[in-house]
């Protein structure tokens, strides 16, 4: 038998293993080679070796030395109950007699100091290892999306795999996609292992779990994490997100009725989903409780309904313009409030890293034993990592409140009209994003819009100016009082509170007007940014 190891080649053992049988006139009948490390039990060719000693297939077994046999005395262990079965070991590098006491026990202390070696040698590599993870470096192979840069460097990110793993992680986080789902999309994409080759379902799972992609460096053995000195491939708000999405996932049954408003509508009795059925070609929706007495609703008649709500959204250009000139006015008055923003969170961070330092502190003091030290450091590690990915989001989007409101107003204006033309999937995936929920009860629909769509559509009525004065676009009635001139003199409903009525006849918006805009605006753009997933 011989065992592939670092200085001694291959070849070299097989030529000393040859050179001993010649020279003992013994005959081989079969070659073992295991590439497997003598210092841990398990090695398959190994075992498959001592199982043929045991059923006599061989009289005997020629070993390159001692070491290469076992590293393990469990492994010794069993070599000697096949010495002592009658089954000759011999052992090319050492001139030993194992049938007598004197041979015996030389070969026992060389196994035992061969064990101890490899404790020792264990040891140092671990504690080498602990040492490379508290300096912020991974001493194993770069996972996919990183390439090694040699010893005692950091992982930098891969310029083709990284992107790919980065929208890996996008993918996965919308919650549209599972992990063999998410395998064939990378694949064409042209995610690869190191090795070239597809990566499959498990390796997906680990590399979502690996904080390593957001710059944490987790010990396996232990769970214990650093912080490493990689570039993040994702943020931590990313991999959270992916995180809860895999936590949540339940498995997708099959369609076999892909409806408009197909597990979307429940019944306002009894709390349980309506079920879609199509009866001589009109599609009704139904509950299936039998102790409900909720009726059957069409489908149209729904569809009109959420058509109805949806057309709250809609808005005249005029007042379209008008709110997109009073965002330009919140960004440039959010500016400072973002840079003291920037200047708490800094602060907040300086607070962080003083309490790890009195934590360190307190355990080489003996107040902390490791367990508790861990779970400390854990906690205060990413709450370090999330305050450095807000600090990075608003050093890098300064404009984040108006970008988000600008896209929602654009997608709120015209929701009704795509929803009117889009199939059926898609009309689920924007009635999902607009409304909270949908309930029926006794025929009669109700749509409630999610917080910040309904108080866009609650929003005050706009006054705009026409040919001969001032109009108002609102949802209460006005009294005429009378015409003079070029202008209409108006008597509103109390309660009829215009976000941009005019200071003059030319219809410039008014100082109340322009405040009441913005306060709609940052209202629905705090919603907004607490809740982003959803809108």
């Amino acid at each position: 038998m011989k065992q592939g190891e670092k200085g001694v080649s291959l070849q070299e053992q097989y030529v000393s293993i040859e050179t001993y049988a010649v020279r003992h006139e013994l005959t081989i009948s079969q070659w073992f080679e295991e590439r497997e490390t003598a210092a841990k039990r398990g090695r398959p060719v190994f075992d498959r070796m001592m199982t043929l000693l045991r059923q006599e297939k061989a009289a005997g077994v020629v070993i390159h030395k001692i070491d290469r046999s076992a590293r393990n005395l469990r492994d010794w262990s069993d070599l000697g109950e096949v010495i002592d079965s009658g089954i000759e070991v011999h052992f090319a590098n050492e001139s030993l007699d194992l049938n007598s006491r004197g041979g015996r026990l030389s070969a026992d202390i060389q196994a035992v100091v061969a064990a101890d070696f490899i404790r020792n040698l264990r040891d140092e590599t671990i504690k080498g290892m602990r040492g490379r993870y508290r300096q912020g470096l991974f001493p194993l192979p770069a996972p996919i999306g990183y390439l090694d840069q040699g010893g005692g460097q950091p992982k930098c990110i891969d310029p083709v795999q990284g992107p790919m793993v980065r929208r890996m992680f996008e993918l996965y986080a919308s919650a549209r996609y599972g992990h063999n789902e998410l395998a064939d999309i990378m694949y064409d994409l042209g995610l690869r292992t190191k090795r070239g080759r597809r990566v499959g379902k498990s390796t997906f799972a680990w590399m979502l779990a690996n904080p390593f992609y957001y710059g944490i460096i987790r010990l396996k053995s232990t769970g214990q994490l650093f912080e490493g000195r990689h570039q993040p491939l994702i943020s931590h708000t990313l991999f959270k997100a992916a995180r809860e999405v895999s936590a949540q996932r339940l498995n997708k049954r099959a369609v076999k009725h892909d409806f408009t408003f197909r597990r979307s509508v429940r019944c306002g009795m009894c709390g349980y989903n309506l079920t879609g059925e199509r009866v001589k070609g009109i599609i009704y929706y139904r509950c299936h409780t039998s102790t409900c007495p909720t009726n059957a609703i069409r489908d149209d008649h729904l569809k009109a309904t959420v058509l109805e709500t949806l057309s709250r959204l809609e808005m005249p250009e005029s007042e379209h313009r008008f709110l997109l000139a009073v965002l330009d006015d919140i960004s440039r008055e959010a500016q400072q409030q973002r840079n003291e923003l920037i200047q708490s969170m800094q602060a907040t961070l300086g607070s962080v890293q003083e309490r790890m330092s009195r934590l360190a502190d307190a355990y080489l003091d003996g107040i902390l034993n490791r367990e508790v030290l861990q779970d400390k450091q854990k906690a205060l590690l990413e709450e370090r990592k999330g305050i450095q990915d807000r600090l990075e989001l608003a050093q890098q989007r300064q404009n984040l409140i108006s970008e988000k409101l600008k896209e929602f107003i654009d997608f709120a204006v015209s929701v009704k009209a795509v929803f009117e033309t889009s199939a059926p999937s898609f009309q689920q995936q924007l009635l999902r994003r607009v409304a909270l929920r949908v309930t029926v009860t006794n025929r009669v629909a109700d749509v409630v819009l999610h917080k910040p769509y309904e108080l866009f559509a609650s929003r005050p009525p706009v006054q705009t100016k026409t040919n001969n004065g001032v109009g108002l676009r609102g949802r209460h009635p006005l009294n005429v009082v009378g015409v003079g001139g070029d202008a209409m003199n108006i008597e509103r409903h109390p309660s009829d509170r215009s976000i941009a009525s005019s200071d003059d006849r030319n219809g410039c918006p008014s100082q109340s007007g322009v405040k009441t805009a913005k306060q709609l605006l940052l209202e629905i753009g705090t919603v907004l940014l607490i809740i982003p997933t959803q809108h």
